[in-house]
């Protein structure tokens, strides 16, 4: 890649590529509907990139599996609850229509009138620990390995490990962990957090694959409502492991 270009164009450029070979993929039923958040929300989601990666030292990520319905398919930024995106995070931009979307899953940005559940917990959770986003992405910065997100015609979303068509399925996460394996190389994080098991396994494998088991791969767990049990003490948890791993003193 071009040296001369900022920190932001490249990841820009990176994920513009993988894209442009998502774009190519076919998905059959039971998927149905398709939304890709890093087009349609291309405005809002490169603001974000402009305005916190570039001075980040690029230490930590922390990487997510795929869009939420309400979150990052809203706003085009992982775990994005518009709540703290603008509140927080203090960002605007347009966030367009994908070509196609499902009655029960509209895009409307950051007028969305739902929450998201994840989100509101993830970044609720650094905003007391960091008190301001600088001090966040001071050293971090957060990803997902999936840009898409997958509806069937019921509007039940259905992750990345859910897809029924194998040869579809092993071609979506060959072109996303190629991805993932570039920015990791490109921007020589050292740390790769894994929000939930799935994201974490996943980088395991795939940094070994790629001789870079000098990347230190780490957990934190998922802040999904659906583990009730984990949902109620995700913040207790995520503090803990935090501390466990001696990372705190990079918030």
């Amino acid at each position: 890649m071009t040296s001369n270009l900022s920190a932001c164009e490249k990841l820009l450029a990176i994920e513009h590529q993988m894209c442009s070979e998502l774009n190519n993929l076919k998905f059959t039923p039971p998927i149905d509907y398709v939304y890709n958040p890093l087009l349609y929300a291309k405005d809002l989601h490169e603001n974000f990139i402009k305005k916190y990666f570039e001075n980040c030292s690029k230490k930590i990520l922390f990487l997510g599996m795929n869009p939420g319905p309400w979150g990052m398919c809203q706003t085009g930024i992982v775990f994005g609850d518009k709540d703290h995106v603008k509140e927080w995070l203090k960002l605007c931009g347009q966030v367009n229509k994908p070509k196609k979307e499902h009655p029960r899953k509209k895009i409307t940005g950051l007028d969305c009138s739902r929450k998201e559940i994840s989100g509101k917990k993830f970044w609720g959770f650094f905003r007391k620990l960091c008190q301001t986003p600088e001090q966040f992405f001071q050293h971090s910065f957060v990803y997902n390995l999936c840009c898409l997100a997958f509806v069937d015609t019921s509007g039940k979303n259905i992750t990345p490990p859910e897809i029924k068509d194998i040869q579809v399925r092993n071609r979506l996460l060959n072109i996303c962990n190629e991805t993932f394996v570039k920015i990791i190389k490109e921007f020589k994080f050292e740390i790769v957090i894994g929000v939930g098991k799935f994201a974490e396994k996943n980088a395991i494998t795939e940094l070994r694959r790629n001789g870079l088991s000098n990347v230190k791969v780490l957990s934190i767990p998922h802040p999904s409502p659906r583990s009730a049990k984990i949902f109620r003490v995700w913040e207790e948890m995520t503090l803990k492991k935090l501390k466990e791993y001696d990372l705190l003193k990079y918030f």
